[in-house]
């Protein structure tokens, strides 16, 4: 499937809510300038140096957790920049909120590190409810620090390449599929605006969009990035 940043950007204005997994937004205008915190895995280091170009600058200030050289030495293992599973995101904030950190809009992501299978102890690395609770954790921190909280929801990755021999851990589509489902109906509980980041990232195609098991090749990273500007740039 052939996508333009353009139309990437505009996603979910052109084909409605079942494009984008959320309701369409209304612009409105606002001479604050907002400051915008990224938290995620490798997934969010892919897209987030093309979304710190696309956002509009003279709307957002674009940060997010650092250390993005020590997180590139092995993007498996969640390290710097690489926030991690759940409960690792939630340690995080929690470290933000006792440091009095503020942003108006907090971008948050962690699921596929939760759904790592431990070969030799036979269990996912997060149970689901575990995973439920971090993620009620989380929002709840997420009050302290921003006005706005915003989930995005984890991408898919390719079980075939990711589950050889050679692999300490596996991944399970089903497991991905589960976890998405948990992380949307605690958002929707809770009020909290979601960006279907899984739904626009599976559209763009099949196993050539993907560089190894589970990232994702340059072009692909640029469009997710101007799907999530693009949403922004509608975003109250």
């Amino acid at each position: 499937m052939s996508v333009s940043i353009n139309r990437a950007a505009n996603f979910f204005t052109l084909t409605g809510p079942a494009g984008a997994g959320i309701q369409p937004a209304v612009r409105i205008m606002s001479k604050k300038i907002l400051r915008l915190h990224i938290v995620g895995d490798s997934i969010s280091i892919g897209y987030g140096r093309y979304l710190e170009k696309y956002i509009d600058s003279s709307r957002f200030i674009y940060s997010r957790k650092e250390g993005i050289d020590e997180a590139c030495l092995n993007l498996d293992i969640p390290k710097g920049a690489n926030g991690g599973d759940s409960s690792m995101v939630k340690f995080y904030l929690e470290y933000l909120a006792e440091k009095n950190y503020e942003c108006d809009c907090l971008l948050v992501n962690c699921g596929l590190h939760d759904i790592k299978f431990d070969l030799a102890a036979q269990k996912l690395q997060v149970s689901p409810e575990q995973y439920r609770k971090n993620l009620l954790g989380i929002i709840a921190i997420s009050k302290k620090i921003a006005d706005s909280f915003i989930w995005i929801t984890t991408t898919p990755s390719d079980e075939t390449v990711h589950n050889t021999p050679d692999k300490t851990f596996f991944r399970y589509d089903k497991d991905n599929e589960m976890y998405r489902q948990i992380a949307r109906k605690t958002a929707e509980e809770n009020s909290v605006a979601l960006i279907d980041l899984y739904r626009f990232t599976r559209n763009l195609g099949g196993k050539e969009i993907f560089s190894d098991h589970v990232h994702f090749q340059e072009n692909i990273r640029a469009l997710q990035a101007a799907f999530i500007a693009g949403w922004l740039e509608n975003y109250p």
